[in-house]
């Protein structure tokens, strides 16, 4: 009975260390820019240009074709 569950417990200690090692590395990669992330406030200098930054990403975004399909015509009109 124990040694049947032996496998299973090595398995399960294997994935927590693998994940945890993924976890690791992709934290550590500071130049990859996250959707989620709080603009820079540090100054008011900082903080004007990130919303300078955002508002062109925006409408970059917006104005291109990408950002032109059918369900998101629909998401525009509601919104302007």
């Amino acid at each position: 009975m124990q040694s049947e569950r032996l496998p299973l417990k090595m398995a399960v200690l294997a994935l927590v260390a693998l994940t945890s090692l993924v976890g690791i590395v992709l934290g550590q990669e500071p130049e990859v820019r996250r959707p989620l992330e709080p603009p820079d406030t540090s100054s008011p200098r900082a903080t004007l240009q990130t919303l300078l930054r955002l508002t062109r990403e925006g409408y970059g975004y917006w104005s291109s074709p990408k950002g032109r399909t059918y369900n998101n015509l629909a998401e525009r009109t509601a919104v302007a």
